[in-house]
Parts: C-alpha cells; sequence; structure tokens
C-alpha cells in the first residue's frame, strides 16, 4: 500500500496516524496526480479522492484518471470523489449560518468553481450527472455511484448522539438515499467505484 499526495504535512499526518494504528505503508510519497509518467508500478486498487475536485481543468481531471488507470492492474478497481455543487449550501445547512448574500449561494449550483481566495480551497463543484457521465467517458465498469454527506448531512450532530441501534436505523437511511437520484444530487460528495 502506498500513499501519494500534494500536501507535504498530510504525508507526516498519514506517518502518524499509520504509527498509532500499527500499520506500514510501502512508501509514502510527496507527489502530483498530474506527475505520475515516471511510476511504473501497478496497483489493485486506486483511491483518487481529491485531484478531481482540486484539479479545476477538465483536462487535468482528465489526466488524472488516465494516469491512475494506466497504474491500475486490469480487474482493478479505482474509487474517486468529487465535490458537489451543493456542498457549500449543506455546509451553512448543518450549523444554519448567517448568509452574507443568497444569490452567492446558490450561484454555486450553477457554476463550476469557487472564486479565488472565497471558501475554504479552490475546487471544481459539480453535478452528479456530469461526474457520472465524465467517469463513463473513461473504460470502466461503473459498480457503485453514490451521494456522500446527502440530504441527512445537517442533522449529523444529532445522529452522532443518538444510541448504537438508533444510530444504525439512520444509517441504513443513509445508505438508501446516497443510491437515491431523488436525493443524490444533492449530496456534498460523490464516489464512484469502477473496474478496469
Amino acid at each position: 500500500m502506498s500513499l501519494l499526495d500534494l500536501s507535504k504535512q498530510n504525508i507526516v499526518v498519514a506517518k502518524e496516524k499509520s504509527l498509532e494504528r500499527g500499520i506500514t505503508l510501502e512508501s509514502y510519497i510527496h507527489g502530483n496526480a498530474l506527475e505520475l509518467e515516471n511510476f511504473d508500478k501497478t496497483f489493485d486498487v486506486i483511491l483518487l479522492m481529491g485531484p478531481l475536485y482540486h484539479l479545476t481543468k477538465e483536462s487535468e481531471r482528465r489526466i488524472a484518471v488516465e494516469d491512475a488507470l494506466r497504474l491500475l492492474k486490469l480487474n482493478g478497481i479505482i474509487v474517486a470523489s468529487f465535490i458537489s455543487n451543493y456542498a457549500p449550501l449543506q455546509d451553512y445547512l448543518s450549523d444554519v449560518s448567517p448568509i452574507d448574500s443568497v444569490s452567492e449561494i446558490l450561484e454555486y449550483l450553477e457554476s463550476e468553481k469557487n472564486k479565488t481566495l472565497e471558501g475554504f480551497t479552490t475546487a471544481y463543484f459539480t453535478d452528479f450527472k456530469e461526474a457520472k457521465n465524465f467517469m463513463k467517458s473513461f473504460e470502466l465498469t461503473e459498480l457503485v455511484f453514490a451521494g456522500v454527506e446527502n440530504v441527512l448531512r445537517s442533522k449529523e450532530k444529532e445522529m452522532n448522539s443518538l444510541e448504537e441501534s438508533e444510530y444504525k436505523k439512520w444509517l441504513e437511511i443513509g445508505y438508501h438515499l446516497s443510491r437515491d437520484e431523488n436525493v443524490i444530487g444533492t449530496s456534498q460528495h460523490f464516489l464512484y467505484i469502477g473496474r478496469k
């Protein structure tokens, strides 16, 4: 198992967390998902968790997936995440924060990229149909496409305080909603799992 991350600090944290849990990774690589041409090892599973929403140009997102697929063994599994254009609205709902401008919040539902120096980071926001179609453009078999942190996200604090048996019921409801196309678009993130 290897980890590649653009952030040096994330590599440091990953090493610390690995040690805490008694896990040893084969390698901790400080690198860029757009610079994988020198890698020649292949993997059974590749997690592409971040590049598809931190890379704001489609051409770069395409390179990230193509390089990941080049490193993925035949019949290997790729797991890719996207950030939803509903994520900012879900964030506001979770704490019901004061809103400076209604139009700025609703603008995320139409625009693809947050404005420079606004939000916690530069990100590419997408709707679920665009994300699904993007992954369909590669030679993959879709196994799962799900919404993560869906409409229940705004009640996360309350659900986390429930007794285990009640929590599991809400978890089951959340799992069901994660695949329901009537609400999947309102999720904060989308998770794609496919086979090469």
